[in-house]
């Protein structure tokens, strides 16, 4: 598949996909208003990373077509449970605490699947970790 294709698909994809997030956001009341804790100047649809996400995962598994290796078996459902867990608290608020468990618990099985698949990399060398769970010591092999 040539990259130009791609790229303009994932292109179109996002457009469409996050402006109908958008229309999905303002129609059920999915408003973010501006405030000390917020960088925006006016009210703003929350959610509209969900058309971004969805095109993320659409092009993934257009592109590697049964030949993902790590990035389909891990980095991808990580970013999917993520992204549900987002649209989740913006549907009805989540506490800090089950956010930050469950962010933590998919940081946690990415870091697992990185260093048992080989991906993980430095200088050319496969970085192992060491001392796995009392300490989070990184060594290069």
């Amino acid at each position: 598949m040539k990259p130009a294709i791609l790229i303009t698909v994932a292109l179109i994809l996002s457009f469409l996909f996050t402006g109908l997030a958008t229309w999905y956001a303002k129609r059920r009341g999915l408003l973010d208003h501006p405030g000390q804790r917020h960088s925006h100047t006016a009210v703003t649809p929350r959610g509209g990373g969900a058309g971004m996400i969805f095109t993320l995962v659409c092009c993934s598994l257009w592109y590697f077509a049964g030949d993902g290796g790590f990035w389909i078996t891990c980095a991808l459902p990580g970013t999917v449970v993520l992204s549900i867990l987002g649209w989740w608290d913006d549907h009805s608020s989540i506490s800090a605490r089950w956010r930050f468990l469950v962010q933590l618990t998919v940081s946690i099985l990415l870091l697992w699947c990185l260093v048992h698949s080989g991906s993980f990399h430095r200088s050319g060398h496969l970085v192992r970790q060491t001392a796995w769970p009392a300490g989070s010591s990184w060594t290069a092999a």
